[in-house]
């Protein structure tokens, strides 16, 4: 997308994602960049939005959505709520390159997205079963050709998943050489064994994490995957055991290598585990049908949510703390989330662990950072004209992150439905 109209946004509350505390300024837009920020710009016959009283912040990122599994038109909805950027980590390498490219075509509205191709995983799958994205690798040499294949496609990162055991995450670090960023949902390795190997990222904090903090009485053993239904009351049960303080060599090897967690708070740490109308009303067709997909089985009990809750957010508070750079995702497609609304409530619970000013920088300058984009997340010259105009300060309850007044990206308003 792209505009050849100019727009000042006027006497706005900025908050520019690189940092900085919020000042007055306006914000000037043409051809679907940022031109100039500053107080008192020239309209020059611009078409000016009085923004006194508002607050204005980068189009924010979602770091972990499925988006060929939550149906494009999920996309709408994200940039609807203010994510102008999501970032796909694992669908059927074809669809998901396709559709980033059908997008830069001009054929798919919404939310930008990057990708990370298909799941890369060992064996046996961690699902007890292949779905749709998921690759399994025996060796080296299947490594080295699915590292090649996703390079030359220019892919935006690369993920790791649960059943890769150490020598080829090892393995397959070495291949990307640093080219693009990779995270990894492990299992099979531990979170200490990724970062030790010089692993980017860290995915689902619920799972990711658990071998490295678990007490042994709540080991996983060889019946447990994810396609257990038994295995993720077994998980919750696990973290109601954890001591967050135990969590410290971990977050200091992190901090040390600069390693990113994306925690993923909505699966794991909502306590009541039900939607809204309009929240319900977000899911598309797509996830609909995964879900009905999905064998029931009962909630877990509400004291045992709460407990595992606070723990995991115990982490994150203490990951926080040591300078572990934590950024939202929201898993969005591959379970029950939906979009836009999702990512709002994973907003909410980070803001339990840290001051929701750093979530805001998270979720704009700090995730496209992660990202390696210098083109979104900040509100500076030449950078695309992602933003939000909102009728409320997000500094002073995250929850008005959600009054949206106006979304721009590439400087064009999103429409407010369809």
């Amino acid at each position: 997308m792209c505009t050849m109209t100019r727009t000042l946004i006027r006497n706005a509350r900025l908050f520019d994602g690189t940092g900085s505390d919020p000042y007055r300024a306006d914000v000037l837009i043409e051809d679907g960049l940022f031109r100039a920020v500053g107080p008192d710009l020239p309209a020059d016959g611009a078409r000016v939005v009085d923004a006194a009283g508002r607050f204005v912040m980068p189009g924010m990122i979602d770091c972990h959505v499925h988006a060929t599994l939550f149906g494009e038109e999920g996309l709408r909805t994200y940039a609807r709520m203010g994510v102008t950027t999501v970032k796909d980590l694992g669908g059927a390498f074809d669809d998901a390159v396709g559709l980033r490219r059908r997008q830069r075509e001009g054929g798919v509205p919404g939310a930008r997205v990057l990708v990370v191709g298909a799941f890369v995983e060992g064996e046996p799958p961690s699902w007890g079963a292949l779905f749709p994205g998921m690759e399994v690798h025996r060796s080296e040499e299947e490594i080295d050709r699915t590292i090649a294949r996703n390079l030359d496609a220019g892919v935006d990162g690369i993920k790791l998943y649960a059943a890769l055991p150490p020598p080829l995450v090892r393995r397959a670090l070495a291949r990307v050489a640093g080219a693009v960023p990779v995270t990894g949902h492990l299992t099979a390795t531990t979170a200490t064994e990724a970062v030790a190997a010089g692993i980017g990222g860290l995915e689902h904090l619920q799972l990711t994490l658990y071998r490295d903090l678990v007490p042994p009485e709540h080991a996983l053993g060889p019946g447990d995957t994810m396609g257990n239904p038994a295995y993720w009351g077994k998980v919750r049960r696990g973290w109601e055991a954890i001591d967050p303080a135990s969590s410290s060599p971990l977050i200091a090897a992190m901090h040390a290598a600069g390693t990113v967690m994306v925690p993923t708070l909505v699966l794991g740490a909502r306590t009541d585990m039900g939607f809204s109308d309009e929240e319900d009303a977000a899911f598309t067709a797509a996830q609909r049908a995964r879900m009905g997909a999905r064998p029931a089985g009962p909630l877990p009990a509400p004291a045992l949510l709460e407990r595992s809750a606070a723990n995991m957010l115990g982490v994150v508070r203490a990951m926080h703390a040591a300078g572990v750079s934590v950024l939202p995702g929201t898993d969005c497609g591959a379970v029950g989330v939906p979009p836009g609304f999702g990512y709002h409530l994973e907003l909410a619970l980070m803001a339990r662990a840290m001051p929701a000013r750093d979530v805001l920088l998270a979720a704009t300058g700090r995730a496209a950072e992660w990202l390696r984009r210098d083109d979104i997340g900040v509100i500076a010259p030449g950078r695309r004209a992602d933003c939000v105009l909102l009728d409320g300060d997000p500094l002073a309850d995250i929850a008005n992150a959600r009054r949206i007044a106006a979304v721009y990206m590439d400087g064009e308003a999103v429409p407010a439905a369809g």
